[in-house]
């Protein structure tokens, strides 16, 4: 089984005993965390998306008992690593900006909800774009351009205008990958490489440029070649 595969049953495993642990009794009788496409029913919030969560649970916790032998491995993922892999997994298959709120909601129901910004300002999501690097969440929304170029905006509002924290916006754009890349660098770095062979994309991409240099992004790696007009 590939390493990858091998984590996401890790992290599966660790998230779903966290949560059921720390959270159970939370969860069900919670109607912020359902996010905004929570259902009232006669009067009572529709339970059925957290049954579905934990009966989700139930398959990846099966499999990761009848081949993890090695315990020592997952003691080594912290409760912590497996929240932060969780939520730069939702962020990567975000298909609109209320998925993303959603990631926010979940972010302030996790037992970390005092250093919410960490998750965002930690390079610690894989990168499809650079398989050999670990970058902050936000910076995944350059591989799919066209489809979360708002999603930048969904955070800064949320920090900027929400908590009154534009410290922790900047940490997240501008906080460098583990190869020294700072968010704006990054979408730098696709458009050399000829990332996005769409007209669409290559301007959502721009788009999102502009956007970062109006609000606070700076260029490190490439701070001699590019600058925000």
């Amino acid at each position: 089984m590939k390493f990858i595969s091998l984590k996401f049953i890790f992290i599966s495993l660790c998230v779903s005993l966290a949560l059921n642990l720390e959270a159970k009794d939370k969860a069900y009788d919670c109607v912020d965390c359902m996010g905004p496409k929570a259902k009232i029913i006669d009067g009572q919030p529709d339970k059925k998306p957290f049954r579905e969560l934990v009966a989700s649970t139930q398959k990846p916790i099966a499999i990761a008992s009848t081949i993890v032998t090695d315990v020592s491995v997952i003691k080594s993922i912290s409760p912590r690593e497996s929240y932060q892999d969780a939520f730069c997994m939702q962020y990567e298959a975000a298909e609109d900006t209320v998925d993303v709120e959603t990631i926010f909601e979940k972010m302030e129901a996790s037992p970390y909800t005092s250093s919410l910004n960490e998750f965002w300002s930690t390079p610690a999501c894989h990168s499809p774009r650079k398989n050999d690097t670990t970058v902050p969440i936000l910076f995944n929304t350059a591989t799919t351009a066209v489809r979360s170029e708002k999603f930048p905006q969904v955070v800064h509002d949320y920090f900027v205008l929400d908590k009154k924290d534009p410290e922790s916006w900047l940490k997240a754009i501008n906080t460098k990958t583990s190869d020294g890349l700072t968010f704006l660098d990054f979408m730098q770095y696709s458009l050399n490489k000829g990332n996005y062979d769409s007209k669409i994309a290559g301007e959502a991409a721009q788009r999102i440029v502009a956007y970062l240099c109006k609000n606070g992004g700076v260029y490190s790696k490439y701070v001699a070649t590019s600058k925000c007009l």
